[in-house]
């Protein structure tokens, strides 16, 4: 491999580097087919490597597809008066679906720090779901975080289950209160379980008070990178914090939390706060142009979900700097693992000090996979 350790380490820096995400429309259809010939024949081919050396491209390859995280969320946010009771509220993400024989996660929160003890509890009928950890969850004045229950499919194909959520609290004699149930639905599916966003809801303040806004995911969306942004209130006493979320990756998709702060002293205020979860694929990738008797091996090293992974393709870069692999169109690990049916569009194009890549597809699981990037010459 023509990859150095120290390139690696750079690399890796290079993996949530986002570039626009779009589709460039190819040029020059009708460009002739075959072998180029040397390069030293023509002042016209810079693009090809001299023989026994090495062109190295590095930068951030892109990826769009119909199933990636979408989606626009809004939190009304109210103050009322102090004579209004406000009991904290427990919030369960939304009904979780995912791949057999893999996991996924239900986040609990409360929206507001609780003046006596709340527990909950979970149960489930199904022996193919395993979810831990068994014990139930609890939350104190000295202790909010969110929760998160990882779902695990044990059985041996598709199947779907309930799960029932009980929430008790303690009464003035310390004795055990039931006051709300909530019932999600946890869904099997053979097919590629796409990661889902939750928000928790609607939040009331009294004047002067802070509360809680929970966002999570409900599986590591392995190359998928979840940016969240935010829509603050349009009220000058209202404050959420932070103002800019970290996105969800597969390395870091824990709930992120926001404190809403009111700011006044007067009740009757309103107004809401948007979210909005946007998915996409940004993956490092290296890529080397080595030319030799009139042919070209590209080779190189894409980051998956942190994973390392090589590949290489055999064929010819034309005058106009457009390479033509031999056998089948250019495509990288990731999309060859999204089980492609059908190449629309497959073009990789060497320029002097550049290389850009444009490609769709037609993939089992990644509907409309578009492909983009715009490498750099290291050398």
């Amino acid at each position: 491999m023509l990859v150095t350790s120290s390139f690696l380490n750079q690399l890796l820096t290079l993996l949530l580097v986002g570039v626009c995400i779009s589709f460039i429309s190819c040029d020059n259809p009708t460009e002739l087919e075959g072998p180029v010939p040397n390069p030293h024949d023509s002042l016209r081919v810079l693009h090809i490597s001299p023989d026994g050396h090495a062109s190295q491209y590095s930068g951030t390859i892109t990826y769009t597809h119909g199933q990636l995280v979408d989606g626009e969320y809004s939190v009304g946010l109210s103050v009322v008066a102090e004579t209004i009771v406000l009991s904290p509220t427990i919030h369960v993400s939304e009904d979780l679906t995912i791949q057999t024989g893999q996991s996924g996660a239900f986040t609990i929160s409360i929206d507001r720090e609780p003046q006596e003890m709340t527990r909950v509890i979970y149960s489930w009928e199904s022996a193919d779901i395993k979810i831990t950890p068994a014990h139930p969850v609890d939350f104190s004045a000295e202790d909010i975080a969110p929760q998160v229950l990882t779902v695990t499919h044990v059985g041996d194909g598709p199947t779907t289950a309930s799960i029932t959520f009980k929430v008790f609290t303690e009464d003035e004699t310390g004795g055990r209160e039931s006051i709300t149930m909530i019932k999600r639905q946890i869904n099997v599916t053979d097919d590629h379980a796409v990661p889902e966003v939750s928000v928790s809801g609607v939040l009331q303040l009294h004047p002067g008070e802070k509360g809680y806004v929970t966002i999570s995911i409900d599986k590591a969306p392995d190359a998928e990178v979840v940016r969240v942004i935010l829509a603050p209130p349009d009220s000058d006493s209202l404050k959420v914090d932070p103002q800019r979320v970290f996105s969800f990756t597969h390395s870091n998709w824990r709930p992120r939390v926001l404190t809403v702060d009111h700011l006044g002293v007067d009740e009757g205020e309103s107004s809401s706060l948007g979210i909005e979860a946007k998915g996409g694929v940004a993956l490092s990738i290296h890529l080397v142009l080595k030319q030799e008797a009139r042919q070209a091996m590209l080779t190189g090293l894409e980051v998956v979900a942190g994973e390392q992974i090589a590949f290489e393709a055999t064929g010819f870069v034309h005058a106009n700097g457009r390479f033509q692999a031999v056998g089948r169109d250019f495509t990288s690990p990731f999309t060859d693992t999204c089980g492609i049916k059908s190449t629309k569009d497959s073009r990789l194009r060497f320029q002097k000090n550049s290389l850009t890549i444009t490609q769709s597809f037609d993939t089992d699981i990644c509907p409309s996979l578009d492909v983009t990037a715009d490498l750099v010459m290291l050398e």
